[in-house]
């Protein structure tokens, strides 16, 4: 009976390896461990057409910068088609390889996609949560569509660990409606405020900040900083945002 079972052990392995590399409990970027990774970290917006092969090219100067997080572009897969992104951003393969890139790093992967697409695609969901993706970026919330994502948010919570939600309230929308979002949307779904907004001083641990120049950046009260790749280009840049990073963090443990 032993002999048995270690023989249909062993001929699962292969074809379970490629998942256990990409969504193994033990890897922190994969959002299923129970830690609020969240709350300190940093993320860097990857510029639209990103492909996965210049994805996981730009991952070392993620890390150099002290971020910890890379947020993908829309990847508009085509109706009917045979993976959730277009041919132009690469193949499974590189898909792959750029997630196993950034589990070597301890890093975190978003991903970008429009609400209502992904509030009505399970197997969309799936296929990215399966493959550890630690959440979505959806963009601005118009009133209207507070429901669907309610609905994101329950299929998100079936799954374990902290998966995230970053949107952005719809610039027409009024304060009630932002007072209507702190009550019905708690961590890990959070508003991305601009500078402007973050100047407010919201809650730490509530909301995530759009910095794109850390040069000259306010102190973010323990906010969730993102960062376009651009704003690392130089040296200065680089170390521009690890100071700001570094300082952000010690307040935020001290909150």
């Amino acid at each position: 009976m032993k002999h048995t079972r270690r023989a249909l052990l062993t001929a699962l392995v292969p074809a379970m390896a490629t998942a256990q590399t990409l969504a193994h409990p033990g890897w922190r970027g994969n959002g299923i461990a129970a830690e609020r990774w969240w709350q300190q970290a940093a993320v860097v917006q990857l510029q639209p057409d990103t492909t996965f092969v210049q994805a996981a090219a730009a991952l070392d100067k993620v890390s150099e910068a002290g971020a910890d997080t890379v947020l993908l572009p829309d990847l508009e897969p085509e109706p009917g088609g045979a993976a959730p992104f277009a041919d132009r951003f690469g193949t499974m393969d590189d898909l792959d390889s750029l997630l196993r890139e950034a589990s070597s790093r301890r890093m975190h992967v978003l991903l970008t996609a429009p609400l209502l697409r992904l509030a009505n695609s399970s197997g969309e969901q799936r296929f990215w949560l399966a493959r550890g993706v630690a959440g979505f970026s959806v963009g601005p919330l118009r009133p209207a569509e507070v429901d669907t994502l309610e609905v994101l948010r329950t299929a998100l919570d079936r799954y374990p660990g902290q998966r995230l939600v970053l949107t952005s309230l719809d610039t027409a929308s009024d304060e009630t409606f932002a007072k209507r979002f702190a009550r019905a949307f708690h961590p890990p779904t959070l508003r991305l405020l601009t500078p402007e907004e973050a100047a407010g001083r919201p809650a730490p641990g509530t909301a995530a900040v759009l910095v794109t120049d850390p040069v000259n950046a306010p102190p973010l009260h323990g906010l969730l900083p993102m960062l376009p790749l651009a704003a690392l280009q130089s040296d200065a840049g680089i170390a521009a945002t690890r100071q700001l990073l570094a300082r952000n963090r010690t307040l935020a443990r001290h909150r």
